[in-house]
Parts: structure tokens; C-alpha cells; sequence
């Protein structure tokens, strides 16, 4: 019952702490039977709330059992938030820990048709890449094939969807989040009759596909080459995101790109030793003329977004005005109570970096929530008008919203006006950066087109 309650609201919250929530791969959404979901895990508890948020059917979590506690807490997340709790035996030395009773919980559920999420890599890690995963969700992929065969359940196999969550900025308010679902993983292939080796095989496959799934690389000597494709095709495409492409279109073919230059690095390196030296080049002229890419796709004044600034200024004061208080008190909150608590470091037990933004919104979401209904109450009790309490709740979450996005507008706004400003002062130096720009774009445009029929 809890969940349910709960699911539209923290939806409503999510949309507002990000900007853009993007599906790639909303079909795998849609399959029935049972599912395990196996996902990377960058950003603590945001990570189950956006997928629970993003899909109609109840998801069951398999959690750390460190979190679980007692009483009431135990009782909530077992019974409401459908947490299984599941033993860690890498943090356990020296003590045995057995899962057995939680993989026959997990083969019930699957059996019954249910979905259940497992964050494979066994921790929260705020990073890009997928990072070494545990058998786990490989021997309940295995052991619930066998358990539906043999208690002759409706279906016949369990599918495993490979998820990736890909944050923009994991800790920034307002930032982008594309969560990519790929499609069920096939392991027929994989005929190995000893368990343990086939779990091991069927673990290596699952990271592969995951792997597919998120925008960056785990590799340290491709970072600095991932970061320049990520400066000068993002810019490019996302100086044209207002007028051609949305957030999705604009991963999706940063990651073909980023692919294309992976393989060219594996197997090709020199290829990319001409387009690192130019991406120096060019980054070294953006920073001698405080240019920024985004803003540098158009030659036009920005008189749209200059109109709308104006027509909007007095829904953002009136937003700002009702949210400045809430907003404030979460951030006192957050720094006071919870930021002395973090160890900065990733150590079982205690909270690590991975969870910043989590905290920040569960602490955000109850000071807003009960702001509004207090302000919304006492408007009413005024003026005896009880019915206005949820037209107000509304009306404060919606301005609060068009506050947060006006003022990205205009920052935005200022950043063109200081690149038209540029562009008029030193016209020769800004036509030699849009040459070296359309230069690589075009390297990476080659590369891309050579690694399609590779």
C-alpha cells in the first residue's frame, strides 16, 4: 500500500530534481513474465526510485541486509518497499554467509511472475563505467530456469534486462539522467555443464551487455580521449538540440561516437594520435577566449529565449518567492544534520559519496512537502477555502519547478550573449575555433562511419 502511495509522488519530486528523464529502450519496460532488471549502481538510492517510479509493476530490490536494521525500518522495507534482504560475504570475513533462503524468496517471486532488480556490482559507486559484478543475479537467472521447470510454473524461462544508468552529474540539481534498457540477454550459447564455470560465463555476458549501456568507458588510458569527444560532439549536438534533437538522440549518438574511437583505441591507436593533438589545440584556444561550444552552433541573437525571459520573469519571482524558504532549510538541513556524517570514502556501512544527492532529495522531498501543505492550510484557513489546499500544493510545486529551469535559462542567455560578444570583438579567432571544431567533427564523423562497416 505504502508503495503505491508513495511511487506518484516521489515520480513528481524526480521531476523536478532533474531536468530531462529519458527512456532509451522503454519496450523492455513493457515485457511480461518474470524479469531480472541488472543495473549499474552510481547514484545510491536515486537509482531504484527512478526505475520503481518508470514502471507500472510492483519491483522487488535486492538490498545490502546491513541496511535493513529492526523493528519498524525492517518491517518498512520488507513488507512495503518490497526490499529482500541479501548478505554481502565479501564484508564478512571470517564469518560465513549463506543466501540460500534469499534465492529461494527471489525463484518464489520470479515463479509468480514478478521483476526483481539486482545492482550486481555490490555496492554504490558514484562512476561511469560498470565496474566488476557479482554472481549473484547469474544463479538466480540459472536457479530459477530450474525452479519454474520443475514446479511446472506459467512461464518457461527468466529474462535478464540489462540496464545502464547514465547521470549527466550524479550530484547536480537540474541535471540529465538517460536510464538505456537493452534487450533480454541471450546466454544459449553458453553449453558449459560445470555451475560455476557456466555462473561465471553468464556473469561475464551480463557485463557485457551492460557495459553497451552506459556512456563512458573503464578504462584510464581512453578517459582523457572520451572527455575531448564528449567536449566537441556534445557541443556540437547540443548546439543543435533546441531545433533537430532531444537528450536521447543526443546520447545515443554520443555513444556510437565514443564506441567507434573505444575500438579505433583497442585496435587502432594511431588513428586517434592526430584528433587528441587537435582536441588539445582547440581546448587551449577555448580557454585563451572563454568560448564555450554550446553556444557557438548559432549566429543569431537570441531573441526567443530573450522574450521569454521577459514574460516569465514574474511566474519565476512568484516561484522563487514561495520556494526560497524550503529550498534554504533543505540545504541548512542537509549540511548541518547528514554532511558531517559522510566519510568521503567508500566504506561499507557508512555513507559514502554515492549517496550526496539521494540525501539531499529525500531530505528535500519532506521539507517541500510539508511547506506546501503548511502554507497551503493556513492560506485556506484564511480565507475559508479548504478546497484551494491541493490547487495550491500545485500551483507552489509548479512554480518552484519554473523557478529552477528559468534561472538555467538564464544562465544560458547570458552564456550566448557573452559568445556573440566574442564572436563580434575577435571575429578571426572565433572563425579559426570553428574551423578546428568542424575539423574534428568531422575526424569523429570518419571514425564513426569506418567502425559501422568495420
Amino acid at each position: 500500500m505504502l508503495y503505491y502511495l508513495l511511487r506518484p509522488l516521489i515520480r513528481w519530486f524526480l521531476r523536478a530534481w532533474f531536468r530531462n528523464i529519458v527512456i532509451v529502450g522503454q519496450e523492455n519496460l513493457e515485457l511480461e513474465g518474470p524479469i531480472i532488471y541488472v543495473s549499474n549502481h552510481p547514484n545510491a538510492a536515486l537509482d531504484p526510485l527512478l526505475l520503481a517510479t518508470h514502471q507500472h509493476p510492483k519491483l522487488y530490490y535486492l538490498a545490502a541486509a546491513e541496511w535493513f536494521g529492526k523493528g519498524f525500518k525492517n518491517y518498512v522495507f520488507r513488507d512495503h518497499f518490497n526490499m529482500i534482504p541479501v548478505g554481502r560475504p565479501w564484508l564478512k570475513l571470517g564469518q560465513e554467509v549463506s543466501n540460500d533462503e534469499v534465492f529461494e524468496q527471489c525463484y518464489k517471486a520470479l515463479a509468480k511472475g514478478k521483476r526483481i532488480v539486482i545492482y550486481p556490482e555490490g555496492t554504490s559507486v558514484t562512476v561511469a563505467h560498470v565496474r566488476e559484478l557479482k554472481t549473484g543475479a547469474a544463479r538466480i537467472k540459472s536457479g530459477g530456469d530450474a525452479y519454474l521447470k520443475k514446479t511446472k510454473a506459467h512461464w518457461q524461462s527468466v529474462k535478464v534486462i540489462p540496464l545502464g544508468m547514465n547521470y549527466y552529474d550524479p550530484r547536480k540539481f537540474q541535471s540529465d539522467v538517460v536510464m538505456h534498457l537493452g534487450d533480454p540477454i541471450d546466454f544459449s550459447d553458453i553449453d558449459e555443464t560445470d555451475e560455476k564455470a557456466r555462473v561465471r560465463l553468464m556473469t561475464e555476458r551480463i557485463r557485457e551487455k551492460m557495459s553497451k549501456l552506459v556512456f563512458h568507458f573503464d578504462d584510464q588510458e581512453f578517459a582523457q580521449v572520451s572527455k575531448d569527444i564528449y567536449l566537441i560532439y556534445g557541443g556540437h549536438l547540443r548546439a543543435q538540440m533546441n531545433r533537430t534533437k532531444n537528450t536521447a538522440e543526443i546520447y545515443l549518438l554520443q555513444k556510437e561516437v565514443l564506441e567507434a574511437a573505444y575500438f579505433f583505441h583497442q585496435h587502432k591507436p594511431e588513428k586517434l594520435k592526430a584528433f587528441t593533438s587537435k582536441a588539445r589545440a582547440l581546448k587551449q584556444n577555448l580557454n585563451k577566449h572563454k568560448l564555450d561550444l554550446r553556444y557557438m552552433g548559432g549566429y543569431r541573437w537570441p531573441t526567443l529565449l530573450l522574450i521569454r525571459l521577459i514574460l516569465g520573469l514574474p511566474f519565476f519571482l512568484a516561484g522563487f518567492a514561495l520556494n526560497i524558504l524550503p529550498f534554504l532549510t533543505t540545504k541548512w538541513a542537509f549540511e548541518t544534520y547528514m554532511l558531517p556524517k559522510f566519510s568521503f570514502k567508500y566504506t561499507a556501512g557508512k555513507l559514502n559519496p554515492s549517496f550526496l544527492a539521494s540525501m539531499v532529495f529525500i531530505i528535500g522531498m519532506g521539507v517541500f512537502m510539508l511547506w506546501y501543505l503548511l502554507l497551503s492550510t493556513i492560506v485556506s484557513a484564511v480565507t475559508g477555502l479548504f478546497w484551494l489546499i491541493p490547487i495550491l500544493i500545485v500551483l507552489g510545486y509548479g512554480l518552484g519547478v519554473y523557478a529552477a529551469r528559468y534561472a538555467r535559462m538564464f544562465y544560458n542567455f547570458i552564456r550566448m550573449v557573452r559568445v556573440i560578444n566574442r564572436r563580434r570583438r575577435r571575429p578571426e579567432a572565433y572563425q579559426a575555433i570553428l574551423k578546428q571544431w568542424d575539423e574534428l567533427i568531422g575526424e569523429l564523423g570518419q571514425l564513426r562511419g569506418e567502425y559501422e562497416v568495420k
